[in-house]
């Protein structure tokens, strides 16, 4: 049995619930060979309940429902016994789940848990109660994804019935920190407006813990109960990551194109990220660009020891993945993180969505790999010999070319089945340093032959300098106007 298990006490140690269950009772126990353990275990108004034993050996379940059917795990043949009831066993531990659904009644239902055929020793368990569909609903989550150290952490609870809150229940969160102490502190959540809660009466219980100064990862397990007039008992749980090393972005940030061969062009866009370091320690910066559209350009990171007299870093991003691109500027600093590479984990430290926007820039100040794609598809059907019927389909594009130099550049074009192309084009020549339209020009024959009318697609261009080794491998899709294959020469 898990150390956590035993420490906590047996009806308050939960994990937060599986995706769209709600969880009820937590049940840790024990059973000898010959021993029947009765629980007691309130259901209220939910599509289906499921109760889960989790247990070291094999266990039998023995279930009653408030009308007095008595239904055994042990005496079903394969995983189904009827349309509401089945047992699954899950690989890698023992686990024996019964469902009941089409709406349960609500109630005291008993669950007695025996050893199973051939377990002769004394077993320990967990048994948990999961209702899909359920009206009343506890969602648990804190006031942010994360933390510095020090910071006050605010759990909060949310408690409905269907769309309505759920007032005067008793909510109390157990908190411990990872690795696992056997220790926890409990944590009473109140609704009255005074404890983070923003209004009173709204079913948003909360309350707030402050010993975070050594960081680390906080786990709430959070139990909602209510008596009357309708009883239950909800569990749920979160986490809280608080960073165990602090510093903080302080939001002064520049930005410089650096030409590093002196051609005039940038071959590095190099910001300044200002950083307020209160612990000494390696620090991981990471960041990406944006174009003025959100596109993204580049990703650049750093990984530098900073002390608290140091008090920023430099993030380096390449010039060609911006000119490739199409990024026109400003720029926008965006997912900018601050993080420890510890001995087991990653300490995320400090994080900005939106951090900054750079001076304005454009495409063109930044050295680039050669080539673009500028835009401006054009296609046209070419009739040779004046006999009413294309002999060819000329698809055309305009690049940008930053170097003179003999240009090879290869597409194939597809048919409205996009399966196989319905023919291949290489071809070569020289281009000049500027915008140029290059063409491909497509057997007429081969689209006839296909049987397939248009519009006609190119998915992508490649395109190479035999001499200077700029390359575009990709463009976006040019869609021709919608032909007929029927007008095509056979």
């Amino acid at each position: 049995m898990p150390s956590y298990a035993k420490a906590l006490p047996q009806d308050q140690m939960t994990r937060p619930p599986l995706e769209g269950l709600q969880t009820s009772e937590g049940i840790i126990d024990s059973v000898s060979p010959g021993e029947i353990k009765r629980h007691e275990i309130n259901v209220d108004r939910t599509k289906q309940v499921s109760f889960a034993c989790f247990s070291e050996g094999n266990l039998r379940l023995i279930v009653t429902d408030p009308a007095g059917n008595r239904m055994d795990s042990a005496a079903t043949k394969g995983n189904e016994i009827s349309s509401y009831m089945n047992i699954e066993m899950m690989e890698g531990q023992n686990v024996v789940t019964v469902t009941f659904g089409m709406n349960p009644p609500p109630g005291k239902w008993t669950v007695e848990v025996t050893p199973g055929e051939g377990n002769n020793e004394k077993t320990h368990y967990v048994l948990t109660t999961f209702f899909e569909g359920a009206g009343i609903i506890l969602e648990v989550s804190t006031d942010k994804e994360r933390y510095q150290k020090g910071d006050t952490v605010l759990v909060i609870g949310a408690l409905r019935n269907d769309s309505s809150p759920i007032l005067n229940a008793d909510v109390t969160a157990f908190v411990w920190k990872e690795p696992y102490r056997a220790d926890f502190d409990t944590l009473q959540l109140f609704d009255d407006g005074t404890h983070g809660d923003r209004n009173a009466n709204d079913g948003q219980y909360s309350n707030a813990i402050t010993n975070t100064a050594d960081g680390g990862y906080f786990n709430f397990s959070v139990k909602a109960e209510k008596g009357r007039p309708e009883p239950f008992t909800r569990l749920g749980g979160t986490m809280a990551m608080v960073a165990r090393y602090r510093a903080k972005f302080n939001r002064t940030f520049s930005d410089s194109g650096r030409d590093t061969n002196g051609d005039t062009l940038f071959d590095e866009l190099v910001i300044r990220v200002g950083i307020k370091v209160t612990d000494a320690a390696r620090y991981h910066i990471s960041g990406e660009i944006l174009d003025k559209d959100g596109k993204g350009l580049d990703n650049a990171w750093v990984d530098t020891f900073l002390t608290p007299n140091d008090n920023g870093a430099l993030l380096v991003f390449e010039g060609d993945a911006i000119y490739d691109g199409r990024g026109e500027g400003p720029y926008r600093l965006s997912h900018l993180s601050i993080s420890v590479e510890d001995t087991a984990e990653t300490d995320f430290v400090d994080f900005l969505e939106d951090a900054y926007t750079t001076e304005k820039y454009s495409v063109w100040d930044f050295q680039g790999r050669g080539i673009v794609d500028a835009g401006g598809y054009f296609d046209r059907g070419v009739d040779i010999d004046g006999d009413g019927l294309y002999d060819s389909l000329v698809v055309g594009i305009n690049v940008d070319i930053r170097t003179s130099d003999s240009y090879v550049w290869q597409a194939s074009l597809f048919g409205s089945n996009g399966t196989e192309p319905l023919d291949w084009v290489d071809c070569e020549g020289p281009l000049k340093a500027g915008i140029n339209k290059i063409e491909f020009a497509f057997k007429g024959s081969e689209i006839r032959k296909s049987g397939q009318d248009g519009p006609y697609e190119i998915p992508g261009v490649a395109m190479y300098g035999r001499d200077k080794g700029a390359n575009i491998t990709e463009t976006g899709t040019i869609r021709t106007r919608p032909y007929k294959h029927t007008e095509f020469e056979r």
